[in-house]
């Protein structure tokens, strides 16, 4: 009986000790079945070699290469350069320089990339561990071999420019990554810390395979400020400019006019007037107002008075924005007047006010004419109550008065108190009693108005299929009826809409 406990206590450990290694390794055995499941899952290999940090240098090493050989990269999900690149590492970290430059070259060599980024990639890592053991110009050369020397920089160039699309789409990656914008940006970083005066190469090759952006064009005028070549750096913004159309190259127009003013102030003015010329007239309405603003400032600073008013009204003229107009108005407004005095103030305000109105022919009827300045109503009776209130600074009540009188019809009494409380106050401080009881009537009037408006707008029309007599016995009189019914009905309200609401008169 001893011996047969004993046979099963061993059993039974060797039972739990079979269940502790199988649960030990359940996540490699997971991992195993998700990979039979996608072998090109990219992600689902670095698990499992992140699994396999307690194994042996052997076993992962073994991990990688399969990983490699297997994955296609076109079927994965995730990058394969990631797994090249932690391959790489993996013998850094245990100081196998050597090898971890061989799996270097080899990544560089495999065709296996979804795309040329992902090779970039690399190239930029084997540089980078380059630098992270100090070996400074060997990564320079390693940058230059990418993108000068490696398969005939010429013959690469030739290939990109005269292929179609899609010959250009079945080139290798190899015969393409000359053209990464990642790896030039990473060169011109390296140029710029190691030798800055190659660096200035680089940014002209990049502007010469036209792979150049905004932000390029910026560094590279940075840079060449920083080394005083402030007229090469100009040349550079023209460049810019003219690669890049609105909106990507706002940046660009900000930085090179403040710098050309900056610069040289009030001596080359005719060459900045060109410059703000050529920028207000190739931006878009949406983004034009800081510029013309700049504009104006320097005719103030620097130039004539006049230029300075006649751009504020072509600022005025291309804008589209509401409150945009607005803003540039206040500030028009504010410099006519310490320049030219009322007289400049009040044709402004009357020219954008003017050129938002209706005109009438010789007939009698409402005609619309082109609009210069058009604005919304709200904000033709925002700038209409701005000028009486400058006009009520200066003493004009009467011109004052005509203001609000006009700006009223843009104001529905149920809906904007704001204004009728100001025309209100306005009477009270300067008004009489019938002047007070006017602007009472013209409220009731324009409340009047804005109720047949809406009436109008609710009114459905009825079809005319529904208006005709249905078939069948005794149904026409009836259809006539109600036609004749409706007739009346909306000739009644019709008549109604030009006349008062309380009286049915003509006011």
């Amino acid at each position: 009986e001893e011996e047969e406990e004993e046979e099963e206590n061993d059993e039974i450990e060797l039972r739990l000790a079979r269940l502790e290694h199988l649960m030990e390794r359940r996540p490699i055995l997971l991992s195993s079945v998700m990979l039979r499941q996608n072998p090109h899952n990219v992600h689902e290999w670095l698990k499992r070699i992140s699994l396999l940090s307690s194994s042996s240098s052997k076993e992962i090493v073994s991990t990688y290469s399969l990983a490699i050989q297997t994955v296609d990269a076109k079927a994965s999900i995730g990058s394969i350069s990631q797994v090249w690149i932690d391959f790489a590492k993996f013998y850094e970290v245990h100081g196998d320089l050597d090898n971890a430059r061989v799996i270097f070259e080899k990544a560089t060599k495999s065709p296996n990339f979804k795309s040329v980024d992902e090779l970039a990639t690399i190239w930029c890592e084997y540089a980078e561990f380059e630098l992270r053991n100090k070996n400074f110009k060997q990564a320079l050369t390693l940058m230059k071999r990418v993108l000068f020397v490696n398969h005939n920089k010429e013959k690469r160039i030739n290939n990109a420019s005269n292929t179609t699309k899609g010959e250009y789409d079945a080139l290798l990656v190899q015969e393409k990554v000359h053209k990464s914008i990642k790896l030039w940006m990473f060169y011109c970083d390296l140029e710029e810390s190691i030798s800055p005066e190659n660096a200035r190469i680089v940014y002209e090759r990049i502007l010469d395979l036209r792979i150049a952006t905004p932000q390029i064009i910026l560094n590279y005028a940075a840079m060449l400020q920083e080394s005083k070549f402030f007229e090469d750096s100009f040349h550079v913004y023209e460049r810019g400019v003219n690669l890049f159309k609105f909106p990507h190259s706002i940046d660009i127009w900000r930085a090179y006019l403040t710098q050309f003013v900056d610069r040289f102030q009030d001596k080359k003015v005719e060459r900045a007037r060109d410059l703000f010329e050529q920028c207000c007239e190739q931006a878009p309405p949406k983004d034009c107002k800081e510029f013309f603003l700049e504009y104006a400032k320097l005719e103030e600073q620097f130039g004539l008075s006049k230029r300075a008013m006649d751009i504020y009204d072509q600022a005025l003229t291309k804008m589209k924005s509401a409150s945009d107009k607005i803003e540039v108005l206040d500030i028009y407004v504010k410099r006519a007047m310490d320049f030219f005095g009322v007289g400049k103030v009040r044709s402004i305000y009357e020219k954008i006010i003017e050129d938002d109105d209706d005109d009438d022919d010789d007939n009698g009827t409402t005609k619309k004419k082109k609009k210069k300045n058009r604005l919304d109503d709200n904000s033709t009776k925002i700038i209409c109550v701005k000028y009486a209130e400058l006009e009520v600074s200066l003493g004009e009540i009467d011109r004052a008065r005509a203001l609000y009188t006009h700006a009223s019809q843009f104001s529905n009494p149920a809906q904007d108190g704001t204004f009728w409380g100001q025309w209100n106050d306005f009477e009270v401080k300067n008004g009489n009693e019938d002047t007070f009881r006017d602007m009472l009537r013209v409220k009731r009037s324009v409340a009047a108005s804005f109720s047949q408006m809406h009436f109008n707008m609710s009114v459905v029309e009825v079809p005319a299929d529904a208006l005709e007599p249905q078939a069948g016995g005794g149904g026409g009189k009836e259809g006539d009826a109600d036609a004749k019914e409706q007739n009346k009905q909306t000739t009644t309200f019709t008549n109604r809409g030009n006349h008062c609401c309380c009286c049915y008169c003509s006011c």
